[in-house]
């Protein structure tokens, strides 16, 4: 379903024209009837060409040109703590909250779901949209109010500072900010000061909000999260058949679907990019894997070995000469570089020097414009974006970097484990990692963390509510309840490091030093918002400085589960045990295996020559 841009940018001005004419005439020495004609003429151009880039694009599948959104896209639910938006527009998310975070997992479908949100604020005709993608701030040095002008006036609003601070003032605007995970950790606090500030000056407008889940985002006051929902059978079916791909092919992993496929892999398959990569390898692959590296894998072989998949098997020319296992190589040595640098789209000549980079680390031979030309037209790893050249998704990315990782030298591996490890909570690179190579990332990451943790808490035994209260004080600096009632009770960390690593930790090994726990682990919110207003009422903001022993809220806690009771502590600081453990009996094993493998060659030194390996 393609849109009449023309059609709804002409219906927007139409409906917001005079507002528009009374927010610049009382600056502006001319007659309405000149300004209105101005005003309409650049307000028309402004949607048009707004709706020209967002209304349409690419995907996964769909690389060679952008097509309409609707074609591809399959709108999700949206939920808060206390209730689901159904496949949601810009008014309904406003109607829960004029200031919102809409977070999902990585292929869950953020950036779509987001353009989604403006054609529908301007098929509503509520608010004039301001898109803008966060990720360009990592270039800028301008503050985020400048960027977001200057963002009007590339699309043709040719608008000034002062009309838009009038425009602002009056509620004018629905700001939506794309990929707050795509900045740079150095820009993250002052772009995050930035939008609360915002919010907090100018109520009267929305402000949406999008990311992958982070912890540091539930401390915004006055923001509430919504969340991305999964697919269920009858999205992951309308999904598929939108996809462009071979029918029969469709049709049967369609039937799959309903026969039980998507209720046996529901936490793969109710995840859109994921579906798709299952329906790329399902002619190839009879089973679903259970870990995500698997997935990725099977993925990058179909895509190289078919080139093609959308034109029944079509080989397209690949020009660097590279096979299968070299061109991966590259292309792992391409992504590091990359993703150090928080690099998710960039000019060709950037991406060419990647390439260079990646042939040195490598010491492959290829030509970069060559292996450049591969990634986008023949393994369809990177699309061209009108000028830049990004990602096919960025989770392809973080795959390419953790295989490149668990290829590295013992001491660069570990190098590398320590530097991305901060974003361990934000995307996959650590996960995908553990996977690869556990041993290296237990080593480098896990266990050094958990030694920290056991010092902070001044663990020996068992966990007390001493230790528990000097947990809560090293991880969490405040607790409140926002005073919007879809908000339950909001924190602040007081080191993300340590939460994201308990949290890495928990997830990987809760079920093998609790093989009994409930599958929901976090503390029950209702109950948690009762008792915490009880104590210290709606809209307060308590620093857990102030806490002791005695305060009721942490005895009430110590007897809890989630990620703020006692027994959340007691499981990480037991995976530690069970680790060391393990890695015990992995070297005495391989110590077992290396002294028999020494003895065995020592016995066949006197074997007479030609008798080593006779059948």
């Amino acid at each position: 379903m393609d849109i009449d841009v023309n059609k709804m940018a002409a219906e927007f001005v139409q409906a917001n024209l005079e507002s528009a004419v009374q927010l610049a005439s009382s600056k502006l020495k001319t007659t309405k009837a000149i300004l209105r004609s101005k005003l309409e003429g650049t307000y028309r151009v402004y949607l048009t060409r707004l709706l020209d880039r967002y209304s349409r694009g690419k995907s996964f599948f769909i690389r060679s040109e952008p097509v309409p959104l609707y074609e591809f896209f399959v709108p999700l639910d949206l939920s808060t703590e206390r209730r689901v938006l159904r496949r949601p527009g810009a008014v309904d998310v406003a109607e829960v909250s004029t200031a919102v975070i809409v977070t999902g997992s990585g292929g869950s479908g953020k950036t779509m779901i987001m353009r989604h949100l403006l054609i529908s604020a301007i098929e509503s005709r509520a608010k004039t949209p301001v898109f803008y993608e966060l990720r360009q701030q990592n270039q800028q040095q301008e503050p985020l109010r400048v960027s977001a002008l200057r963002s009007l006036q590339s699309f043709g609003l040719e608008v000034d500072d002062e009309y838009m601070e009038r425009a602002l003032e009056g509620g004018h605007f629905c700001i939506m900010l794309d990929g707050f995970d795509e900045l740079a950790y150095a820009h993250r606090r002052v772009v995050a000061a930035e939008i609360q500030k915002m919010a907090q000056r100018y109520p009267r407008n929305w402000f949406i909000l999008s990311s992958r889940p982070d912890p540091q985002l539930q401390g915004w006051d006055g923001f509430v999260q919504l969340q991305i929902q999964p697919l269920d059978l009858e999205g992951a079916v309308e999904l598929v058949q939108k996809l462009p791909f071979e029918n029969p092919v469709k049709d049967r992993f369609v039937a799959d679907l309903d026969a039980g496929l998507f209720a046996r892999h529901k936490s793969f398959l109710s995840n859109p990019l994921l579906l798709s990569i299952m329906l790329l390898t399902y002619s190839d692959v009879a089973h679903i894997p259970t870990k995500l590296s698997v997935f990725y894998t099977q993925a990058y072989e179909s895509l190289f070995q078919k080139h093609d998949a959308l034109k029944g098997g079509f080989q397209r020319e690949r020009r660097s000469g590279l096979d299968i296992q070299d061109f991966a190589k590259a292309f792992a040595a391409f992504c590091v570089q990359s993703y150090d640098q928080r690099a998710f789209s960039f000019p060709p000549t950037r991406a060419l020097e990647f390439f260079e980079g990646a042939r040195q680390i490598t010491h492959l031979t290829y030509d970069s414009e060559a292996i450049l030309h591969d990634s986008i037209q023949a393994v369809c790893l990177l699309l061209e974006e009108g000028v830049d050249v990004t990602f096919a998704h960025r989770s392809f990315q973080e795959y390419f970097v953790a295989k490149f990782i668990s290829a590295c030298p013992a001491a660069v591996k570990g190098q590398l484990i320590r530097r991305f490890a901060p974003s361990v909570e934000s995307d996959k690179v650590v996960s995908l990692l553990h996977e690869l190579d556990p041993y290296a990332v237990e080593e480098e990451y896990v266990l050094p963390a958990l030694e920290g943790l056991r010092r902070r808490v001044k663990f020996v035994r068992s966990v007390g509510i001493t230790h528990f209260l000097r947990y809560l004080k090293s991880v969490w600096r405040t607790f409140h309840i926002p005073v919007d009632a879809d908000g339950g009770v909001g924190a602040t960390l007081a080191d993300f490091s340590l939460y994201a690593a308990m949290q890495f930790v928990y997830d990987r090994y809760g079920r093998d030093v609790r093989p009994e726990r409930a599958d929901g682990f976090h503390l029950d919110p209702g109950e948690w918002n009762a008792r915490f207003e009880e104590e210290f009422g709606r809209g307060a903001m308590v620093n857990t400085r102030e806490f002791t022993t005695r305060t009721p809220i942490v005895r009430f806690l110590y007897d809890r589960g989630g990620i703020w009771g006692a027994q959340f502590l007691r499981d990480v600081l037991s995976a530690e045990d069970l680790i060391r453990r393990r890695h015990l009996e992995t070297d005495r094993s391989l110590g077992r295996l290396l002294k028999g493998t020494a003895a065995a060659a020592y016995m066949m030194q006197g074997v007479p020559r030609g008798l080593h390996g006779r059948r």
